[in-house]
């Protein structure tokens, strides 16, 4: 996630890119394992600030 960053924060996901954030369920669909242990976000539209989608979020093994 270029310039951007992922953190765990109770039952969400939380995106953050400069001053704005977007937060994504624990269970939500989108929500992948990571095959290399890293986060990577994929979405639709180039401009997190003004709204683009997330269309999924692969995590790293969590322990669960």
């Amino acid at each position: 996630m270029a310039s951007s960053q992922a953190i765990g924060v109770p039952m969400t996901y939380r995106l953050v890119r400069r001053h704005h954030a977007r937060t994504i369920p624990y269970n939500d669909k989108r929500i992948g394992q990571s095959p290399d242990g890293k986060f990577h976000q994929c979405a639709k539209g180039a401009n997190f600030e003004l709204g683009d989608h997330t269309l999924c979020l692969f995590v790293p093994n969590q322990g669960a």
